[in-house]
């Protein structure tokens, strides 16, 4: 694996990538803000830091599933793959201070939904990337990592945690 960011075309990513716009019109059509629930380590960010969730640990939210039929169907396709999934949406002005992940046992994956002009980025180990919408990559968060949306609208990514001992089956 290439650190801090993983690089390689996967099946999985590229289906993802050919799934971007039904995804994005699903949630836009779907979900609204009232539905948003804050990330929970609040001590991890100034403000404006909100989820949607779809999988927790492995643990389905039946609700969401049922409002995300298209994106349901793509978890269940991976479900040995797919940990945890859900939207991240991080307000204008939102900063999320330097942490690391909890376990090694899993890759991070975002695809970008709504992505604005401006400064607006991921950093991983000194490493800075702009996401782009309807692109994925994967990056090992076990590595310091930060973000921060210095425009004036909502990011939204699909996050997607992956168990990385099924991932990098597809590189043996």
């Amino acid at each position: 694996m290439e650190l801090p960011f993983f690089d390689k075309s996967v099946t999985f990513t590229n289906s993802l990538e050919e799934n971007h716009a039904l995804i994005k019109e699903e949630f836009f059509n779907a979900v609204t803000k009232e539905q948003y629930l804050e990330w929970p380590e609040s001590f991890l960010y100034n403000h404006g830091w909100n989820v949607f969730g779809l999988r927790f640990q492995h643990n389905d939210i039946y609700g969401s599933h049922l409002l995300c039929p298209i994106l349901s169907n793509f978890i269940k396709k991976y479900d040995t793959l797919i940990e945890t999934a859900g939207f991240s949406i991080l307000s204008p002005g939102t900063v999320i201070n330097p942490h690391v992940g909890f376990t090694t046992d899993v890759l991070r994956c975002h695809l970008g939904i709504k992505v604005p002009d401006g400064d607006c980025c991921l950093e991983v180990g000194g490493v800075v990337r702009k996401w782009k919408e309807g692109e994925s990559f994967i990056f090992d968060d076990t590595i310091e990592h930060e973000a921060w949306n210095r425009t004036n609208e909502d990011r939204i990514v699909l996050l997607m945690d992956l168990n990385k001992n099924v991932l990098l089956k597809d590189f043996t």
